[in-house]
């Protein structure tokens, strides 16, 4: 191979990937306790948000619920103003209940904001718009409007449901500041509950209005009502993770406290928020709502933490691969000054007969071993200078790597001595056809620094594995070979064949 435009043999690419191996394992360790620390980073990190994510999503649960409890409260205190105006009106005529109050009443229900309107005889005799006669003496909502205060009714039914009713009053106040009767109207509080959550987290919780002693007014939820018998053993149904523990659950509701809590319900996690509905009966507004849903609007922090995480540690990888390659970069440039020749960056004397024998290890090799030298060089020393010696040399080092394969094993053994091995050569016409053409070439070399200075070699070969299986066996038989191209007049080439002399 190629490196920095010098020849590496397959014995130190071999050297090279033992070096790139011991790298790795060196690392290993410290990246992997890297890695571990900004693993245990980024945990602390995720679990940081988790944390902030959860306080900012009950925070702005809790902001929601209090909105929506605003809300509600200023719709009944609007449903009340409208039960006022007709009691002002019912007021200032000569009797309770005639004509012109049951118009008026019907006129309200017909405006749609309460289903039924009754004017209540201080005897607890009620008349409704819609002439029936209700006896409603006993109701705690009349017993408390006949006090002079506005009063909620306990829910109509029983049963929770979206329908669930109650009925709003308030006292007849006449010119001497005496009660004269009450006006009560009949008010969906459950459909107005539910509407004013419909669309908290595109509707995926449910609220929930709950009596101070945990008795369920109205829910959206259809199998909380049939599982458990109250808000409090729902509750306690549940393993709670955060919050309000149980008893301080029943506490804040019987103090009219906000509070909230959240717990595993199912294969879920539940947050429930909790806060006074705002009315004289202590009655709680509560909302429950996953917490997936709850803070799905934090979800891109967790999906910008992963990203960023992968593209941390895909950045450190790469990183550490540039450190690594930059590092067995500058070992095979000073690997390679090692083996080469300073000059020429050839391989020097020793590692080419270190590569050769390597090749040579392996059986059945087939090539051919060259000698080169420089015809007459020491003139050109000592006519031109060392210096102009020195170009000739570096020259020379560039025609034999344009001359020979990429594969095939160059060097420079000494002065103007130069050795190939030419690799996978079988044929000796083949051989004879390269150094014939290298003569040529070299007769054509031409400093253009000093173009008075003219060039040839002299070549001789020994054919592996005829003349040898080993660099101590081939050697001085290319030697003899050269020596006989020198003695027939130099600028010629010979393979030398097994006779002890030219």
């Amino acid at each position: 191979m190629v490196y920095y435009g010098y020849k590496i043999s397959g014995e130190e690419v071999d050297l090279i990937s033992v070096l790139h191996v011991d790298r790795i394992r060196r690392y290993a360790p410290s990246l992997l306790l890297f890695l571990l620390y900004m693993a245990a980073c980024m945990g602390c990190f995720v679990l940081h948000e988790k944390r902030s994510v959860e306080e900012h999503t009950l925070l702005s649960l809790r902001n929601n619920v209090e909105h929506q409890c605003d809300y509600f409260n200023s719709v009944i205190d609007t449903q009340f103003s409208s039960l006022d105006s007709l009691a002002r009106f019912i007021a200032r005529q000569d009797h309770l209940v005639d004509s012109d109050n049951i118009l008026m009443a019907d006129a309200i229900v017909s405006s749609g904001e309460f289903s039924r309107i009754l004017i209540i005889a201080p005897s607890g005799t009620g008349h409704s718009n819609d002439g029936a006669t209700t006896l409603v003496a006993h109701r705690q909502y009349f017993l408390t409007s006949m006090s002079g205060r506005r009063a909620v009714s306990d829910p109509l039914s029983s049963s929770v449901d979206s329908q669930t009713k109650v009925v709003l009053s308030v006292p007849i106040i006449g010119e001497d500041g005496e009660v004269m009767g009450v006006v009560g109207g009949a008010y969906n509080i459950g459909q107005l509950s539910d509407f004013l959550f419909s669309g908290l987290y595109n509707g995926s919780g449910y609220p929930l209005l709950v009596t101070s002693s945990g008795a369920l007014v109205s829910t959206t939820s259809t199998t909380l009502p049939t599982h458990y018998h109250d808000f409090f053993e729902y509750c306690a149904s549940m393993e709670l993770m955060g919050g309000a523990s149980p008893d301080e659950v029943r506490a804040d509701f019987a103090a009219g406290k906000s509070g909230y809590f959240f717990a595993h319900n199912g294969d879920e996690i539940q947050y429930m928020v909790y806060q006074s509905a705002g009315l004289d009966n202590g009655w709680m507004m509560c909302y429950t709502v996953s917490s997936s849903e709850a803070s799905a609007d934090y979800s891109f922090i967790f999906r910008d933490v992963l990203y960023l995480g992968i593209a941390f540690l895909v950045g450190v990888l790469l990183l550490l691969f540039s450190m690594i390659h930059i590092s067995l970069r500058d070992r095979r440039r000073l690997l390679h000054q090692a083996q080469a020749d300073s000059l020429t960056g050839l391989l020097n004397r020793t590692s080419t007969s270190a590569c050769i024998d390597t090749w040579l290890a392996v059986p059945d090799r087939q090539g051919a071993l060259l000698m080169l030298d420089l015809d007459n060089f020491k003139e050109v020393n000592d006519v031109w200078g060392h210096q102009a010696g020195d170009s000739i040399l570096v020259l020379t080092a560039e025609l034999l790597r344009a001359h020979f394969r990429q594969s095939d094993v160059i060097g420079r053994i000494g002065g103007d001595e130069f050795m190939v091995l030419m690799k996978d050569v079988s044929s000796r016409s083949v051989v004879e056809l390269h150094m014939r053409r290298l003569c040529e070439e070299f007769r054509l070399l031409t400093d253009p620094t000093y173009p008075q200075i003219s060039v040839s070699c002299s070549v001789g070969a020994a054919m592996i594995p005829d003349q040898g299986r080993s660099f101590e066996e081939l050697y001085p038989h290319a030697d003899s070979a050269l020596y006989c191209a020198k003695h027939h007049g130099k600028d010629g080439w010979s393979i030398f064949s097994g006779e002890s002399s030219c």
